[in-house]
């Protein structure tokens, strides 16, 4: 289906950046391969072709690539549950982007905040935004996660029609951002019962790596 053309499609511009020794598009080749195959699960693989995709960018010379990886390898580690590997990254690419702005160059992060494109050109720029509310709660820039409409107070009662694919993620980054209220609500919120169990977990490892007691006597 549409995922095997996609990842072939990726393979083959693998390819044809390494016929021509292009250390940017293998870089990029390789961020997008490896992302793809995380998503389909298949880890293993994926971490080695991000790994390859850091290296290829430092040869390349390419900040925003490196901070982009940075960003893949925080969601490679969160979705397995590596919380402390997936904020080292997280703030990695937060490193980078913020170096970058001062020498007045935006970044991955940076250019996917609706607040920061009036016009709306770039919209989410394929960022899905329950990917980017856990990568700015992870970053520990929550005044900034909150700021997404997504994460504001009652946006649970949208779940089912608009935030269903993000539900689990706004829910992480509401918990991150010491919102235990609201994430629950967005759990209550997810129509699937495996969803809920899944989504109920992650927060208890959050918790539990805070070691919060009282929060962690609320999902219980």
């Amino acid at each position: 289906g549409q995922w095997d053309e996609s990842e072939q499609e990726y393979r083959n511009a693998l390819d044809r950046a390494r016929n021509i020794n292009d250390w940017y598009l293998i870089g990029r080749s390789n961020r997008r391969l490896g992302q793809l195959i995380m998503l389909r699960g298949n880890y293993a693989e994926a971490k080695q072709h991000l790994d390859i995709a850091v290296t290829s960018f430092e040869l390349a010379g390419d900040q925003v690539g490196i901070a982009k990886t940075y960003g893949n390898l925080g969601t490679f580690y969160f979705r397995q549950g590596g919380y402390d590997a997936a904020k080292s990254w997280f703030a990695k690419a937060i490193e980078i982007n913020q170096a970058a702005a001062v020498a007045g160059d935006a970044t991955f992060l940076d250019q996917v905040l609706p607040w920061n494109d009036p016009e709306g050109t770039r919209a989410s720029a394929g960022t899905h935004q329950g990917n980017l509310a856990l990568a700015l709660a992870t970053a520990g820039r929550c005044e900034e996660a909150a700021r997404l409409p997504e994460m504001a107070p009652g946006a649970h009662q949208e779940v089912r029609s608009n935030y269903h694919d993000s539900a689990k993620r706004l829910a992480w980054a509401l918990t991150l951002c010491g919102r235990l209220d609201e994430a629950l609500a967005f759990v209550e919120g997810m129509p699937h019962p495996e969803e809920r169990f899944r989504a109920l977990h992650r927060i208890t490892e959050v918790l539990r790596d805070r070691q919060d007691a009282a929060g962690l006597d609320r999902v219980a």
